[in-house]
Parts: C-alpha cells; sequence; structure tokens
C-alpha cells in the first residue's frame, strides 16, 4: 500500500515538471499560448483601418466600403487598396435607381502641395473613373477641400476624396418626371409577342419603379400601336398583345402593387410617315402614361 502512494506522488510530481516545461517553452519561447490575442490585435486593426464611405448631404452613411483610397501629396491620382469596381458599381447603380440625385466628388488638398487646384484635379480624375464605368457626366460634380495636415510623413493621405450623394435642382426632376409619366418605347418583339430585351427598356424600368415609389400613381396605362402593315383588326390585336406583354414585364420586375392597364390603337394613330420603312418603326411603340 506504500509503494503505491509512492509510485502516485512520483507521478503527480513528475506531471508537475512536465506541464511547467511546456507553459515555459510554449510562452516564453515560442509565444505559442498569445496568438488568440495576437490575432485579435491585428482583426482589431483591420477593423479600426478607415474605411471609404459614400453618404447623403446629412452625412448619413449609404455605402461601406472595405477598400481605402490613398491620395499621394503633390500627384493628382486616386489609388484604390483593393478592387475599384465596387465603388464605381454601387454608384452607377445607385443613379441609375434615383433620378432625383446626383454624385458630388470632393477632392481633398493641403496649402504644402505644389498646387492649388490639386483637389479638383483628383476629384475630376475619379469623376473619369466613374464616365469610363458609363455614368453620365452630367451626374457628377466636383469640388475640392483644404484640409490642414492632410499627409503622413510617408506623403501618403487615406481617402483623399469625399463621394455624397444630393438631390437636384426640382425643376429638373419635374422635368425628368414629366417624361417618365409620357414615355414613348419602341420595344422589338417577336412573333409571339416576347419582348426582346432593349438599352431603352431597362433604362426606363428603373425610373419608372422610382417614380411609382415616390408619386405612388392611380394608375399606369400602357397603350400599344402599330404599322399599316396586314389588316386594321389584327393590328388592334397585335397592338394589345404588346401591351399586355409590356405589363406582364413590368409586373415580372417589380410593379406588383400599381393598377396597370392596357389597349390597343393598331395603326390608327401614326406619328411618322406611315408608308416608309422609317416612319413604320416609328410608329411601333408603346405608350405609357401614368394617372396620379
Amino acid at each position: 500500500m506504500l509503494n503505491n502512494s509512492k509510485a502516485l506522488i512520483t507521478f503527480v510530481i513528475w506531471s508537475i515538471i512536465a506541464l511547467t516545461f511546456h507553459y515555459f517553452i510554449s510562452n516564453k519561447i515560442f509565444h505559442n499560448c498569445f496568438s488568440e490575442t495576437e490575432n485579435t490585435k491585428v482583426n482589431s486593426t483591420e477593423i479600426n483601418r478607415p474605411l471609404f464611405v459614400i453618404t447623403d448631404f446629412k452625412n448619413n452613411s449609404l455605402f461601406t466600403f472595405n477598400e481605402t483610397i490613398t491620395i499621394i501629396k503633390n500627384k493628382d491620382s486616386v489609388l484604390f487598396s483593393s478592387n475599384k469596381n465596387t465603388v464605381l458599381d454601387s454608384v452607377k447603380n445607385y443613379l441609375l435607381n434615383n433620378y432625383d440625385k446626383n454624385c458630388s466628388i470632393t477632392g481633398y488638398f493641403s496649402s504644402e502641395e505644389n498646387s492649388a487646384n490639386l483637389g479638383f484635379k483628383r476629384a475630376d480624375y475619379f469623376k473619369n473613373l466613374l464616365i469610363s464605368n458609363n455614368v453620365d457626366s452630367a451626374r457628377i460634380e466636383t469640388n475640392q477641400f483644404a484640409k490642414q495636415h492632410l499627409f503622413t510623413q510617408n506623403n501618403k493621405a487615406l481617402n483623399g476624396v469625399k463621394l455624397q450623394f444630393k438631390t437636384r435642382n426640382p425643376h429638373l426632376i419635374d422635368s425628368i418626371e414629366q417624361t417618365i409619366a409620357n414615355k414613348i418605347l419602341h420595344i422589338i418583339f417577336t412573333d409571339e409577342n416576347t419582348i426582346i430585351d432593349s438599352i431603352q427598356l431597362n433604362t426606363y424600368l428603373p425610373l419608372l419603379k422610382k417614380y411609382c415609389k415616390k408619386q405612388v400613381p392611380s394608375e399606369i396605362s400602357i397603350t400599344g400601336h402599330t404599322d399599316n402593315d396586314g389588316y386594321f383588326q389584327n393590328n388592334i390585336v397585335k397592338g394589345l398583345n404588346w401591351a399586355n406583354a409590356t405589363r406582364d414585364y413590368f409586373i415580372k420586375k417589380g410593379l406588383k402593387s400599381i393598377n396597370i392597364t392596357t389597349t390597343s390603337k393598331g395603326e390608327a394613330e401614326p406619328i411618322a410617315n406611315k408608308y416608309t420603312e422609317e416612319g413604320k418603326a416609328k410608329n411601333r411603340r408603346i405608350e405609357i402614361k401614368i394617372i396620379k
């Protein structure tokens, strides 16, 4: 019995020695036990890294990107930390879906630099990137703003441009909405009355959706018009089929809660010479009327 107790005590003592030795090797030499803490510090550094934010004019954040944009002292270029298309596509899609907004770009500069116009040049650099990504130049405004102590010791500054979305001129918005509410679309249909996707239709649809969300119309009226080829009654039916196909397309794309009516004028109301191919192409159309 005494021998068993001695053996147990000896085992416990050697176990303590082994664990102490392992702790010393791991923590003092290899620092393994601090790996989780170090990872936490790294992650914290990444989280605290200044990200690129796009706001409205009340400085409410609209987009936050895991991205930094760097400017360099005395240079007008703008450098992205990773993929610039994420930012550019977000701006393009926002403007496409919000006809009442423009994008304002402010470039920062410092009095320590060799040109007082570097802020504008940086804003214009960013503007040209957006234009190359098919953003309408008329939707972009550029400004500059002086910032003291802008650059670090390595002559770099993070997020040296600022993007904001601002409301457009009210008279311009009224004009745009008038066009949306009275729209002529030249859509191409197959013989089975299926819409062949078009740039014109894809451009109009986001405007229509925004308008309906903002104005909440009581009705959208869709009228189909044809050329004068074929019989009059057949063209009445063809025009109605086109109008119904357009209605179904709008509903499929999200206009489900709006009252949409369809009708046809066939060949009865031409807007161009009905005896030329060019005129016939103009007469084949869909007319949209939005009733408030």
